[in-house]
């Protein structure tokens, strides 16, 4: 854990949290510290499309290898090398010593990847390492690993026997939601290679225009195996799904979209081997007849496939959500490394609280989100928004209601309820609600007197200066 923080007991009810441990002051945004994850694995499925570092995350700087991973080998080697003198001749793809392999094949970013690799977890997982050679040796890990996958399913079972009691259960399910709501997806675009690739046609294209019959001859012959290895390319990516690249997102269509993919499985499945074949045969050679109309210019502009997996942050798994947080997480986008950067002023001592859900969303969103963690929040955010919300409520109730008035000038459209008052709304309703069924009683009853004065002078004091209405045309 990076020493600039440090974990600490928050209340009994929140429990722990992760606390600013350095004197210096921040100030909105600035890095508090970086870390990286304290476990990661690349999706499987990714690993058939990209080729990474297995410690960092980061795409190896190799163009062609990513070319050949995506491809099949065989069909590549041929190309390879024509691709690859052009590439050194014109600089497009620069030579990448810094890549480290493994005996067994694991590949690494640098040296020093691979002796933190080994360190941590490779020295027992490697299946080329001379220290494993030994039979012994490898008959104790075979037994120790047998005994470990034995006890771990005793107790899994027992927890999800009915022998067990709902503590135990709970305990279960607790433990795995941990690590799936902490769990972060590590998503690493590869845009060196495509850029690598366009200078690598246009290197082409210079070498035919300015070069003698055999540069001509040579740079039309890696142009075209340039758009056949694209196009090869967008054939591959187009046979797998989104789910096979490794491509997991939270989408509220997942489930319709996973309900038609069951289907489209299960005829599958109904047919033999053969029948599958050739449904394969039949959409490769769908997908070819697609790519090849498409121009090389266009192909150039796809893109290649990100580098998707999923890290356990060690420090972000401990910090507590909070709608008004004052620290984000930020991704560079080229390792697995985080930053934590503030967003608001933090001196020593602060909790560092991040928001879990994105903080843009209203309340009641953010309270349903917030569920799936298994609390709910009651923050000073929280509950201004739930009683601005009530507010508005009542007041959309009471909008728009005119008061009435003796006077006619004096009739207008007022608010029933002052947007200010809360507590006493109810009784300001009531009271604003009499008055507009008192006032209209009361002039239907003094109209009604002023007609009957009018038909009955007897009861008229001002009929003896009445004219009439002949006297008043005169």
């Amino acid at each position: 854990m990076p020493p600039c923080v440090r974990v600490d007991k928050v209340s009994p009810d929140v429990g722990l949290g992760l606390y600013y441990n350095n004197t210096t002051a921040t100030s909105i945004g600035d890095v508090l510290y970086k870390d990286r994850p304290l476990f990661h694995i690349q999706h499987t499925a990714n690993r058939r499309y990209v080729t990474a570092c297995q410690t960092c995350s980061k795409i190896i700087d190799n163009t062609v290898l990513q070319l050949q991973t995506i491809l099949d080998e065989d069909a590549f080697r041929e190309a390879q090398y024509q691709v690859y003198e052009l590439g050194r001749e014109s600089g497009a793809l620069p030579d990448n010593n810094s890549m480290v392999k493994c005996r067994c094949g694991e590949i690494y970013c640098s040296e020093e990847c691979r002796v933190s690799a080994y360190k941590k977890h490779h020295w027992a997982l490697c299946v080329a390492d001379e220290a494993t050679d030994d039979e012994a040796v490898g008959d104790a890990y075979n037994l120790l690993a047998d005994a470990f996958m034995s006890k771990k399913n005793e107790i899994l079972g027992y927890l999800l026997s009915d022998k067990c009691d709902y503590g135990g259960r709970r305990l279960y399910e607790n433990i795995v939601g941990m690590f799936d709501m902490n769990n972060i997806d590590i998503e690493i675009h590869n845009a060196k290679a495509k850029k690598e690739v366009s200078e690598l046609v246009a290197a082409a294209a210079a070498s035919a225009a300015n070069g003698g019959n055999a540069n001509r001859e040579m740079a039309a012959t890696v142009t075209n195996v340039l758009c056949n290895i694209l196009r090869e390319k967008q054939v591959a990516l187009s046979m797998w799904s989104s789910e096979m690249e490794g491509v997991y997102e939270d989408d509220d269509d997942d489930q319709e979209e996973e309900d038609n993919d069951d289907d489209m499985m299960s005829d599958v499945v109904e047919h033999d081997d053969v029948e599958h074949e050739q449904l394969v045969a039949e959409e490769l050679a769908q997908l070819r007849e697609q790519a090849r109309g498409v121009a090389l210019a266009e192909l150039v502009q796809k893109d290649f496939p990100s580098f998707h997996g999923t890290g356990f942050y060690s420090t972000v798994a401990r910090m507590n959500h909070s709608c008004c947080p004052n620290a984000k997480v930020v991704f560079n986008n080229t390792t697995n490394e985080m930053e934590v950067v503030s967003l608001a002023p933090i001196k020593y001592g602060d909790e560092l609280r991040i928001s879990y859900v994105p903080i843009h969303l209203d309340v009641n969103t953010r309270r349903h989100r917030l569920k799936d963690y298994g609390f709910y929040c009651n923050c000073d955010r929280c509950v201004t928004e739930q009683q601005q919300q009530q507010q508005q409520q009542q007041q959309a109730a009471f909008y728009g209601v005119p008061e009435w008035n003796i006077d006619p000038t004096k009739n207008q459209w007022r608010w029933c309820v002052d947007p200010a008052w809360y507590g006493g709304m109810r009784d300001k309703a009531n009271m604003d609600m009499y008055r507009l069924m008192v006032y209209p009683f009361f002039g239907y009853a003094l109209l009604y007197l002023h007609s009957r004065f009018k038909q009955n002078d007897k009861y008229n004091v001002f009929a003896k200066w009445r004219k009439d209405d002949d006297d008043q045309q005169e």
